[in-house]
């Protein structure tokens, strides 16, 4: 009896895991919750433009010019980067954690499923007849 205890419990909080997981993914990608966050970019990706500059001025002009002008030009801001990152991390762990319910709810399941052997009587008794007219012999090295 202490065996369908624990198989029901296994199984339930197997079901409660993979249905943690999938409200959290489904509150995540709805907006009403924030993914986990493992990247956090501070800079995006970018072009400096100075580093073009050539021409027929002094390299203090240079100088001059690349303090003066903010010739920096930014393509790809971090938060564009950031925020699908984090999202796809997110799912993956949710989908982890939905295999690992997915496994505690099979090994509850497996626990309360009865195991029957049905052996019919005649592969019984054929069994016993072979083995009581063939002499066993020792294996030849």
């Amino acid at each position: 009896m202490s065996e369908k205890i624990s198989g029901f419990v296994l199984l339930i909080i197997g079901l409660g895991v993979m249905l943690f997981a999938v409200f959290n993914i489904y509150q995540t990608f709805t907006g009403q919750s924030e993914p986990i966050q493992l990247f956090d970019l501070k800079e995006g990706i970018g072009l400096d433009f100075s580093s073009f500059l050539v021409g027929d001025a002094s390299p203090e002009e240079l100088e001059q010019i690349k303090s003066e002008n903010n010739l920096k030009s930014e393509l790809v801001s971090p938060e564009l980067i950031n925020e699908p990152m984090n999202l796809f991390s997110h799912f993956l762990l949710m989908g982890f954690i939905v295999n690992v319910g997915f496994k505690i709810g099979l090994l509850g399941a497996n626990i309360l499923r009865p195991v029957k052997v049905d052996v019919g009587k005649n592969k019984i008794l054929n069994a016993v007849e072979r083995s009581e007219t063939k002499p066993q012999q020792a294996p030849k090295i």
